[in-house]
């Protein structure tokens, strides 16, 4: 599947990287419709915050299931889950032990 991202490199510089996204053999894959940048991230855009040079902006996705793996097909449907169905998502779980966490700056984990 092709697929896009918005990767900031500093202040008020980014680009959008298109790349081949690949089916994966643990977790299910959605093909993202639209996706928002939160506050937190314009505030990085700015120089208003500090934030890491490549990271990958926008969270809060919709999208579809476009791939399930045969591993999860079982639990896919447990969850009354398949391919095709429309999803809203946030792709983030922040581990909470590393410094940023454990700051409660999940963002930046």
């Amino acid at each position: 599947m092709d697929t896009a991202q918005a990767v900031v490199w500093g202040h008020g510089k980014w680009e959008m990287i298109s790349y081949q996204h690949p089916k994966p053999d643990n977790r299910i894959r959605v093909a993202v419709a639209k996706t928002s940048i939160a506050h937190s991230e314009t505030q990085m855009l700015r120089g208003e915050r500090t934030m890491e040079e490549g990271r990958i902006v926008g969270h809060e996705a919709t999208g579809w299931i476009d791939w399930i793996p045969p591993a999860l097909q079982a639990q896919a449907q447990a969850q009354q889950l398949q391919v095709g169905d429309r999803v809203v998502f946030f792709p983030f779980v922040p581990c909470m032990q590393c410094p940023a966490c454990l700051r409660h700056a999940v963002e930046e984990c």
